[in-house]
């Protein structure tokens, strides 16, 4: 790995064109043996990197030739143990799958699975591509805990971290063990899981609701959970987008604590940004700015979606300056 310093990219979701452009934005370029690399510098890879996108093998292939190379890093994003858990069957077997093959999964994997040719209603015979692919997912690591800086998806939280860190595989990567554990609803390792991959939540009090992006009523607001000055209004804390942000109820939470910030900056992805990527916390920084959204049919969204990185080089708090990105649309 590269020592002069390290570039956190967000989610890539299959869309390799922008990806290499962000690349060389930064001054990475493609070696004579097909791992791009920096002549000082490490990239590290948010997760996410497949579903949606039309060049899902592409991506693979270029990230892990650079996690291969020891120029680049990836952490396990929610698509990719949603993968995983799509192609495990259930312990108590009937045909029975981890994440069930009801028509909403499906829809969300369909690309991912056409892509490197298998057929859902065949499950039983993946495709050789599909078999790498979660092989490869399977060596992920669920984030990098380093001197000076942290890298998770969706978010740090220490008491959920202390508690799954025991059941991690090699190099922090999932096992069999914990991935049936962590799609078992109901249970501490399910609800740790979500947390740190998909971000907290909380419910709304009874009788309350918001409209999500699709219109539809929701009862729980994913939380902004590095906020750390002693708000509980929903509205406050709510995840949302803008359109969806004004439907959310003007009222207090009753919340559990907050993961706690300390000296170190953490990266995450996930949440679906929009606008001029810019800090969340002086100690948090997302990177996902929808690069999915250029395929939308809202104009607007299609306009604004990036792929975006921090260029991180020792910095104790997050600097809007260090945020590099490229509109998905070139």
């Amino acid at each position: 790995m590269q020592d002069g310093g390290l570039d956190i990219i967000g989610d890539v979701h299959g869309y390799v064109e922008p990806l290499e452009r962000l690349l060389r934005e930064m001054g990475y370029a493609r070696r004579d043996d097909g791992a791009w690399a920096h002549p000082a510098r490490t990239a590290v890879f948010i997760g996410d990197l497949i579903d949606r996108g039309p060049h899902q093998r592409e991506v693979m292939d270029l990230v892990r030739r650079m996690v291969d190379a020891g120029t680049g890093r990836a952490v396990l994003g929610n698509h990719e143990l949603n993968a995983l858990a799509y192609a495990t069957e259930h312990a108590e077997g009937g045909g029975r799958f981890l994440r069930p093959h009801v028509e909403k999964n499906h829809k969300q994997h369909r690309a991912f699975l056409a892509q490197v040719g298998s057929d859902s209603a065949r499950p039983g015979a993946w495709s050789a591509a599909h078999r790498e692919a979660l092989d490869w997912f399977r060596t992920l690591p669920l984030w990098l805990d380093l001197p000076g800086l942290r890298v998770i998806h969706a978010c740090w939280d220490a008491d959920a971290i202390a508690r799954l860190t025991p059941q991690l595989g090699a190099g922090g990567a999932m096992t069999e063990d914990l991935l049936h554990a962590g799609f078992t609803k109901h249970t501490q390792t399910y609800d740790d899981l979500e947390t740190l991959l998909k971000g907290m939540e909380a419910h709304l009090p009874a009788g309350f609701s918001y409209a999500d992006k699709e219109g539809t009523a929701r009862n729980a607001i994913r939380l902004r959970w590095w906020k750390d000055d002693g708000t509980r209004n929903a509205r406050a804390l709510a995840m949302a987008p803008e359109e969806a942000l004004a439907s959310v109820p003007d009222v207090d939470l009753d919340l559990p604590r907050f993961p706690a910030h300390d000296h170190r900056p953490c990266i995450i992805g996930h949440y679906w940004l929009d606008g001029a990527p810019r800090r969340q916390h002086p100690m948090v920084a997302c990177v996902d700015y929808s690069v999915a959204a250029v395929d939308s049919r809202d104009a607007r969204k299609a306009d604004e979606a990036r792929m975006c990185a921090y260029r991180w080089s020792g910095e104790r708090e997050i600097a809007d300056a260090n945020f590099v990105h490229v509109r998905a649309r070139a």
